[in-house]
This record gives C-alpha cells, structure tokens and sequence, in this order.
C-alpha cells in the first residue's frame, strides 16, 4: 500500500528539525533553529538581553521591533551623548534617549530650560525644553504613575501651560489628566 504523506517526510523532518528554509531548484539553505526568541506584541522585543540569538553566537538586539545595537540593551549607560546626537535613525535615536534617560540627555546636551512650573493641580515640577536642533520637550510627571515623561511640543510654545493646554486640545485642564 502507497503512503501518500511519503513524499513530505524530508520536508516535515526539515520542518521539526530547522528554521527557515529556502529551496531552490539545485541547492536548498537551510537556517538553524534559534535558541531565544522574545516576542512583545507581536514584534521582537527584549530589555536585557538578545531577542533573536542562535546556538552559533549570532543575536539581534530589538526594543519594540525596532533594531537597535548591542550595548543599547546590554549598556544603556555606556552610551555617549556623541552616539546618540550621531544616530541617523530616529527610532534608533529616541530609543537611545528613553534607555539613556530624557532628563539626563536633555543636562547633558545643554538643552535649555524656555521655562518651568509647579503645576497647580499635582504640585509637581514641569519644564518646558529647547533642544540644540530646535525641537522642544515638555518633562512632566503622570500622577498616577508616577513615570516621567518628556514630550515633543510645537515650537511655538513658550510655556509650561500652553504646553499642557496643547496636549489637552484646549480642554479644561482641572477636568482632565493633566500628565
């Protein structure tokens, strides 16, 4: 009697026993299996280490699918404000920033502060920011977290409250989330 899933076992043992493939008509290459692979909604992701490696030493090293050097990761403080104003890709960039830290990039690339204020509704400090480029941050703080931030606002702006009248379109900022 004749199997008919015959034919398909070297492609399943290939299947089982490899990862990628790609056959062509007189030669196949065949990629081996990786031993790490993090995955964070879907995209490669990984804080501390290689989201992709494989048993011969090779890594990939991603921060919410976006490819990023080793030492991003591994180092986040060993980076240098040379690297980062050196990064051509901007998603790279603002990845070496948030992993540097946004209110150590903006002392240490002399950013200057345009203005500051004690919000009145959290108590808590807010600067508005003018990068060497032109492009400004406003550093606040989420209150129910916690967590700074430090967000891109028009140039235009010149204050803390029209920073915060910006992010809420005009909406009454005691009726709202202020950070």
């Amino acid at each position: 009697m004749y199997n008919v899933t015959e034919p398909l076992e070297g492609l399943c043992e290939l299947a089982v026993n490899s990862g990628w493939a790609i056959p062509y008509e007189d030669i196949c290459f065949v990629a081996e299996r990786h031993s790490i692979c993090q995955l964070e909604n879907g995209r490669i992701h990984s804080d501390t280490g290689p989201a992709i490696a494989y048993p011969d030493g090779f890594e990939i090293y991603a921060i919410h699918g976006v490819l990023v050097p080793g030492e991003v990761v591994l180092q986040p403080e060993s980076q240098t404000i040379q690297q980062i104003e050196g990064e051509s890709n901007e998603e790279v960039r603002r990845i070496r920033i948030e992993r540097f830290g946004w209110e150590k990039y903006l002392v240490a690339s002399h950013a200057l502060i345009v203005n500051q204020r004690i919000n009145d509704r959290d108590s808590q400090t807010e600067r508005l920011y003018r990068m060497a480029n032109g492009s400004q941050r406003f550093v606040c703080i989420d209150p129910s977290t916690g967590r700074r931030y430090a967000l891109g606002v028009p140039k235009e702006i010149t204050t803390c409250e029209q920073a915060q009248n910006w992010m809420s379109h005009g909406l009454d900022p005691f009726a709202i989330h202020r950070s």
